[in-house]
């Protein structure tokens, strides 16, 4: 088929097959789309949609309850008030904006943009690039990734694994870095921050409280108006600047200041 319009109050609808364009709207319990599509857009109120299969653009709009998309896509886009949101597979671009209380997006993909007002916030995968701003309580993001910037205002931030750039800015309570990095830059208003793995370029600056760096690093930077600074491990440059109250440096280091 070319195009399909689904449109009503409906309980349980399914669509599936190969085809051009689908487009289901309006007030629905139970949606299905699945198959191979160029164009996938459903909006409306709705309780459960679960879109999956090799499609090319999906847009995902309104006010719905659960929403699940998986498979094989280039372009996803989810916007409005959700509950539980779930994308997964192999993609090229995914963003999920909104009033949302669960986003997890894990799998393959180039570009992941996650912004909002947000309860849990889970990234997972091997991926480019990811962005994951607004107000959120719980942002959790892990993998294999390129780029990774987590800005806002947030309760608990935690960054793991394989990762080349890593930026943390705004303000948070409790922000945890760990793992093989390239570069990391954590910013802003935050209570406690900790820091740890095999790093190169490591900076810490702004208005803290708690703030550990440890493990094996070599440009290390703290700077601003904090209360409680521990850096140790095997270093080479770390340079500690800035209004502190309690200050505790150790280790093997080549050059500290």
């Amino acid at each position: 088929m070319r195009n399909v319009r689904v449109s009503g109050y409906m309980r349980n609808v399914a669509v599936s097959g190969y085809m051009r364009n689908v487009t289901v709207s309006g007030y629905m319990r139970n949606v299905a789309v699945s198959g191979y599509m160029r164009i996938v857009a459903v909006s409306g109120y709705m309780r459960n949609v679960a879109v999956s299969g090799y499609m090319r653009n999906v847009a995902i709009s309104g006010y719905m309850r659960n929403v699940a998309i998986s498979g094989y896509m280039r372009n996803v886009t989810v916007s409005g008030c959700m509950r539980n949101v779930t994308v997964s597979g192999y993609m090229r671009n995914v963003t999920v904006s909104g009033h949302m209380r669960n986003v997890t997006v894990s799998g393959y993909m180039r570009n992941v943009t996650v912004s909002g007002y947000m309860r849990n916030v889970t990234v997972s995968g091997c991926m480019r690039n990811v962005t994951v701003s607004g107000y959120m309580r719980n942002v959790t993001v892990s993998g294999y990734m390129r780029n990774v910037t987590v800005s806002g205002y947030t309760r608990n931030v935690t960054v793991c694994g394989y990762l080349r750039n890593v930026t943390v800015s705004g303000y948070m309570r409790n922000v945890t870095v760990s793992g093989y990095m390239r570069n990391v830059t954590v910013s802003g208003y935050m209570r406690n921050v900790t820091v740890s793995g095999y790093m190169r370029n490591v900076t810490a600056s702004g208005y803290m409280r708690n703030v550990t760096v440890s493990g094996y690093m070599r440009n290390v930077t703290v700077s601003g108006y904090m209360q409680n600074v521990t850096v140790s491990g095997y270093m080479r440059n770390v340079t500690v600047s800035g209004y502190m109250r309690n200050v505790t440096v150790s280790g093997y280091m080549r050059n500290a200041i």
